[in-house]
């Protein structure tokens, strides 16, 4: 016997499950995504979220985004792994919990400035 619950009540689990699969049609359906791939996450336990660059500091990424959601891309080796689609208005939120001037991150050509973020940061529920 196969047992899908404590209470053994499939069509509970059944239609939980499909609540959430018709959020996902939803978003891929009408929400607009940016998609961001991470190759150093795994071994970092991190997320850089970029917030300005250049040396003038425009905003830039978060700051700047129209999307409704971001979708990380978590890969090893150029192989994707896992895909984590994370509210625009949720993430900004845990940006901003993160935010420490002295603690920014200044990278690449374009003098990006980001907010490292634990990954397990993205599972918390305020």
């Amino acid at each position: 016997m196969i047992v899908y619950n404590k209470t053994g009540d499939f069509d509970i689990d059944c239609q939980f499950g499909e609540i959430g699969q018709k959020e996902l049609a939803d978003i891929f359906k009408s929400a607009k995504i940016e998609v961001k791939r991470d190759r150093k996450a795994w071994r970092t336990k991190n997320i850089c979220i970029e917030f300005r660059q250049g040396k003038n500091a425009k905003p830039s990424g978060i700051s700047t985004t129209k999307s409704d959601y971001y979708c990380y891309i978590f890969t090893k080796d150029d192989k994707s792994y896992v895909y984590l689609i994370i509210s625009v208005e949720r993430l900004k939120k845990i940006v901003k919990r993160y935010y420490d001037p002295k603690k920014i991150i200044i990278a690449g050509d374009n003098y990006n400035r980001s907010v490292l973020i634990p990954i397990s940061e993205l599972f918390t529920i305020d």
